[in-house]
């Protein structure tokens, strides 16, 4: 039996079974194997020094950045202190699944058809590529990393089948002489609705060959016809195409991030504590309302379920009780980030109601943690630095980023937007 299989042997997942691997695991490392993902390949420095990338991977070396506005402006950012590495997924992928079968995973090639449960374990059912034949992976543990139309994320995962995603495709072509258009270390994103009414285009030198390519996510454009426009404009349509690929590419995570599996096993627990006598019915009775509707359904709860539908043995579930049932003071953190998926807010009401129903506030230590660093004492000033910022400065709410970006009637409109330490994209989602 595997330790771990995972489906999908690109950067992420070839990189997990490699670590997996290295860790002492037992790993499997499925991949279809036969096609090439059309991307732009550029990795940063950091990356390559994080993830050990040889120098042989490594085919263009980036010093500068072009932005193509629908205007035609051209903008140059220079790569301050270095460069952006550019890698060939012909051969980055295969590099990195043979880095991870040395490393002591075992790579096998086939397509993944589905997963089966019994009462011991799940199995991995995939169609070995040379016989035909449905083989078996016996495992503990499954990992997902099979794209933007994944097919475990379908079987598995909560609308898993309505990821959004742009439609990419792009031509490797023979990198021209160096002209007025092409510079092999610079990378050119191109906005123009003309050659992607929703996405970019862009023109990535790979060496001795470049990327060429555009996205969008809207039905019906011509994306060939779209490239050799863009390849007509930057003056490489008599450029020799040496191959072409198309894939889907995900645009933002799923809603739903996980199975709903954090509000099984925190309603179970919570009827496991009161089994246990845990609960501080005075705490109930002076502070929290619903308690006993709340407690009717988690009743229904139990650790069977658990060992079900989360994959967490009896055996780590009472050990898990124990620790709550013990501890004098008991202080939760429930992450940061899990209330913006869509099983999100739930999972997290679960693992709060266990501090109430248990008394678990009011004390030193106790309570629950939503953001752990505001317990600790920061000087805000010295990160923000307001004293930089010159008088009359405007200020606007990052919430309202995406309309105010798109508000020509302000008296000095927002052309572009820089931001440091938030992620709006993942923390205001869905603001079309």
């Amino acid at each position: 039996m595997f330790d771990v299989v995972v489906i999908g042997g690109g950067p992420s997942g070839a990189t997990a079974a490699e670590d997996l691997a290295r860790s002492g695991h037992h790993v499997a490392l499925l991949d279809r194997e036969g096609r090439i993902k059309p991307c732009g390949g550029a990795i940063p420095p950091r990356l390559i020094e994080d993830f050990a990338i040889p120098s042989s991977q490594i085919v263009a070396r980036i010093n500068t950045a072009r932005m193509i506005s629908p205007t035609q402006r051209k903008v140059d950012i220079p790569i301050e202190n270095g460069f952006v590495g550019m890698v060939d997924r012909e051969h980055f992928d295969p590099f990195l699944r043979r880095r991870a079968q040395g490393a002591g995973a075992t790579w096998l090639t086939g397509t993944f058809l589905r997963i089966e449960r019994d009462a011991d374990h799940p199995t991995v059912i995939y169609r070995d590529k040379d016989s035909g034949e449905e083989r078996r992976l016996a495992c503990k543990v499954i990992i997902g990393a099979d794209g933007a139309r994944s097919k475990v994320a379908k079987s598995e995962v909560p609308n898993g089948d309505k990821i959004p995603y742009v439609i990419a495709y792009h031509e490797i072509i023979e990198a021209p002489l160096e002209g007025m258009s092409y510079d092999p270390n610079r990378c050119d994103v191109i906005y123009d609705g003309a050659i992607s009414p929703d996405f970019y285009g862009w023109v990535f030198p790979h060496g001795k060959s470049a990327s060429v390519g555009m996205g969008t996510g809207i039905e019906g454009v011509d994306l060939k016809k779209a490239t050799a426009e863009l390849r007509a404009a930057h003056g490489l349509s008599d450029c020799k195409t040496i191959r072409r690929e198309g894939a889907p590419i995900p645009l933002r995570p799923l809603d739903c991030w996980d199975n709903g599996t954090d509000v099984v096993l925190a309603m179970a627990m919570a009827a496991e504590l009161e089994r246990r006598g845990v609960h501080d019915s005075d705490f109930i009775a002076k502070w929290v309302d619903g308690a006993d509707g709340y407690m009717a359904k988690a009743r229904e709860h139990t650790p069977e379920m658990v060992e079900d539908i989360c994959g967490v043995d009896r055996e780590t579930f009472d050990a898990f009780a124990s620790w709550y049932a013990e501890g004098k003071i008991v202080g939760v953190s429930v992450g940061n980030g899990i209330e913006r998926g869509r099983s999100g807010g739930s999972g997290i009401r679960a693992a709060m109601a266990l501090q109430a129903l248990t008394g678990n506030h009011g004390r030193l230590g106790a309570g629950v943690f939503a953001k752990p660093g505001n317990a600790f004492p920061r000087n805000s000033s010295r990160l923000q630095r307001p004293d930089l910022a010159p008088e009359g400065t405007r200020t606007i709410n990052i919430v309202d980023v995406s309309s105010l970006l798109l508000d020509s009637t302000l008296e000095t409109p927002i052309d572009a937007v820089f931001i440091y330490n938030h992620n709006p994209v993942a923390t205001h989602p869905d603001q079309n």
